[in-house]
């Protein structure tokens, strides 16, 4: 079993990565992988994460990936969930939920700025790129559900219990 946590003290991702005896798998992000072993950005706060073989002490898995998810995850693009973006979500939460901080950045040289993401009063972040089109939506943060919380809890309690 392979785990990538994020180093950075105040994170808590661990991730829990299955499919790496695949070719494909090791390619996207295992031994071959430009990411391996201690340079994957992390998916929750942008520091780096690194690829551990057991669970460290007090660590718990956040999320169970594929090697696929994984990937698309450590490329910016968001987790699994994360990235149902569509018109009727978005217009929803914004529609439901107060904008409570927007994330800018300057232009440096213009009068001009990026709007790179969106908090909503629930928690909800909205990231927003660019497209041909005005702003896209990528990615949708939210915070995970009880059950989503229990779920990861006890798994990580029995890779604890097998591994120890």
């Amino acid at each position: 079993m392979v785990f990538i946590a994020c180093t950075y003290t105040e994170c808590d991702f661990v991730a829990q990565i299955s499919g790496l005896d695949e070719e494909e798998a090791e390619y996207l992000i295992g031994p071959k992988s430009d990411w391996y072993p201690d340079r994957y950005p992390c998916p929750k706060c942008g520091e780096r994460c690194a690829c551990f073989i057991k669970l460290a002490e007090g660590d718990r898995v956040t999320h169970v990936l594929t090697a696929k998810e994984a990937f698309i995850a450590f490329s910016g693009a968001g987790m699994p969930g994360e990235q149902e973006c569509s018109a009727s979500r978005v217009e929803k939460l914004l529609t439901e939920h107060p904008i409570t901080k927007v994330h800018t950045r300057h232009i440096r040289g213009t009068n001009r700025c990026t709007l790179d993401r969106l908090e909503l009063a629930d928690g909800t972040v909205l990231h927003l790129g660019s497209s041909t089109h005005g702003a896209c939506v990528y990615r949708v943060v939210g915070a995970p559900t009880y059950a989503e919380e229990a779920e990861l809890e006890e798994a990580s309690r029995q890779l604890r219990g097998n591994s120890g």
